[in-house]
């Protein structure tokens, strides 16, 4: 089980380098929505489950650690913002 810890930290490294990469980019043309959901949303819990089923080691807490910061960015936050977002 080595090998998803590793898998994890992977995953983790596709998705910050995609969701820094949309921080940057002038134009947003480049990563279509459907793309940037499955690469911010999805990959990370893949992520969150890989590191989950691997032995400890420090590949499975970076991976862990890793994208819970991604989830946390790209799910939680937006997700609470919506809420107190009143105005237009």
């Amino acid at each position: 089980m080595k090998k998803m810890g590793i898998l994890s930290f992977l995953l983790f490294l596709i998705s910050s380098l995609t969701f820094v990469y949309s921080f940057f980019n002038v134009s947003r043309e480049n990563i279509p929505g459907g793309i940037m959901i499955f690469l911010s949303i999805l990959v990370p819990i893949f992520g969150v489950f890989a590191a989950s089923l691997a032995e400890r080691s420090a590949a499975k807490v970076i991976g862990l650690i890793g994208n819970l910061v991604i989830l946390f960015f790209s799910v939680i936050i937006p997700a609470v913002s919506m809420l107190f977002w009143n105005q237009p």
